[in-house]
């Protein structure tokens, strides 16, 4: 919780989940720069000052969103990985069942991915962007997905599975923007997407890419 101290006292607060989970679903309905603490507070039954005793601002609300998505959506990805592991043979393969639990989930949670798209495209609008747009991506990056793909290129530099010459910890943070912002992008353009290019299924792009990149690391004996 952005500025929280105790951020699983404060969501089993019943108001606090109620702004939350109102804002959310708003959010998705009518867009964030349309929807006012005003109209937040109109539809959970409460006056906006209840609102702002929770939250400064519709950042504020955003980001709580955001970081609650989050945690439950790396939970569901985790759950998944584990599973693909049991699979996976060098670490070129583990590495590749990451980007694949994690394009996967994606296609499974539309409303996720349209939110943080939606809040991306948000911040980069207000005075501050540079500043918030850094904490937003630092929220998403989550060291310990860096720390494991880190972990597991240089892995595969040891066993043969990954060329020598990829920097493990450059190549990870590499994976996970262009992961992020090719997402944002499918979930915000896959109407235009679609049409401008014949493209019958916009988020096969993601498969396409992530594949390739992850051939271009691939060793070769």
């Amino acid at each position: 919780m952005r500025g929280s101290t105790n951020k699983h006292q404060l969501r089993s607060d019943k108001t606090y989940r109620s702004i939350i989970d109102t804002a959310y679903r708003l959010y998705l309905e009518n867009g964030i720069e349309a929807t006012t603490i005003q109209r937040i507070a109109q539809e959970i039954g409460a006056h906006r000052t209840t609102v702002y005793r929770y939250f400064s601002s519709q950042v504020d609300i955003g980001f709580a969103v955001a970081e609650q998505l989050n945690d439950e959506l790396l939970e569901r990805y985790f759950g998944g990985l584990e599973l693909e592991m049991q699979d996976a043979g060098n670490a070129w393969d583990k590495l590749s069942a990451m980007i694949r639990v994690g394009n996967r989930m994606c296609r499974e949670t539309p409303d996720a991915m349209k939110f943080f798209a939606l809040f991306d495209a948000y911040l980069d609008i207000l005075p501050d962007n540079a500043k918030l747009g850094m904490e937003f991506n630092e929220l998403l990056a989550e060291t310990e997905l860096i720390k494991l793909m880190t972990e597991l290129i240089e892995e595969g530099r040891q066993d043969g599975s990954i060329r020598s010459d990829v920097d493990p910890k450059l190549m990870a943070v590499a994976l996970r923007q262009s992961f992020m912002t090719l997402w944002n992008r499918i979930v915000l353009w896959r109407e235009g997407l679609g049409q401008a290019y014949d493209i019958v299924n916009p988020e096969d792009l993601a498969d396409v890419l992530h594949g390739s990149t992850l051939e271009g690391i691939r060793a070769r004996n």
